[in-house]
């Protein structure tokens, strides 16, 4: 995992969200100086502490160790269906029909 994207992204989620250190190491129960030193990237932070910042900060875990994944077919169709909120329904459609053509079995000849 790269520990300093993620410090990264956790110190910007924290700073968009306006909490201090402080104020979120109280609502994570954990120390504020863990929390700066895991900004900087001197510490990892486990799963269950990612998720808790996660939860208090209304990010998902994916959002903090994007930078680690280099495939992720979830984080992909994700991106995807993104794209496709921007679409009219003409062209949702044919987003569509090329998805099924891409679908079917090759014919044999």
């Amino acid at each position: 995992m790269d520990r300093k994207a993620l410090g990264m992204r956790l110190a910007a989620a924290r700073k968009e969200s306006d909490y201090t250190s402080e104020r979120l190491a109280q609502e994570c129960d954990i120390s504020a100086v863990y929390i700066r030193q895991i900004e900087t990237g001197k510490y990892q932070p486990s799963i269950s502490t990612l998720i808790k910042f996660g939860n208090v900060l209304h990010r998902s875990l994916d959002y903090f160790v994007q930078d680690s994944i280099e495939w992720n077919e979830l984080n992909t169709l994700t991106g995807i269906a993104e794209k496709c909120k921007h679409l009219n329904p003409e062209q949702i459609k044919m987003v569509e029909r090329m998805i099924d053509a891409m679908y079917e079995p090759e014919k044999k000849s």
